[in-house]
């Protein structure tokens, strides 16, 4: 999409009204820091569209990083799931708590590696 294109205009208006509105609010609340962060990436990634040291356009194709982003959501609700499934029918012993926390510790970290892999894409950084 062009930034000329009506419909770009219309997304950044309201990508800046939505960070205005909120970082106007003294509450903050789960789905004005939502908001921020969504609107504050979109307008970053619009003012930032610039040429490399080498001459050629930067690629700003979300996919790969929506794809990785969404990777990390979902190692995310799994390790948080797992956590929330298994503590009641867990012994309460050592190996317990091995059950409840192994899992999900490596799917936390899998989530991080994909947060940080979509976000070093997303800003235009090399891929992790």
């Amino acid at each position: 999409m062009k930034p000329t294109h009506p419909i770009f205009r219309v997304l950044l208006i309201v990508a800046a009204l939505t960070l205005f509105y909120f970082l106007s609010r003294p509450d903050l609340t789960t789905l004005g820091v939502l908001s921020l962060l969504v609107a504050g990436a979109f307008l970053f990634r619009v003012l930032n569209r610039t040429r490399s040291t080498s001459g050629e356009a930067r690629d700003f194709s979300i996919s790969p990083a929506l794809l990785a982003l969404m990777k990390g959501i979902t190692y995310l609700v799994a390790a948080l799931a797992w956590v929330a499934v298994t503590v009641r029918r867990t012994p309460d012993s050592h190996l317990g708590t091995a059950i409840i926390f192994g899992p999900s510790l490596l799917a936390g970290i899998m989530s991080t590696r994909y947060f940080g892999k979509a976000f070093s894409l997303f800003t235009g950084g090399s891929q992790v």
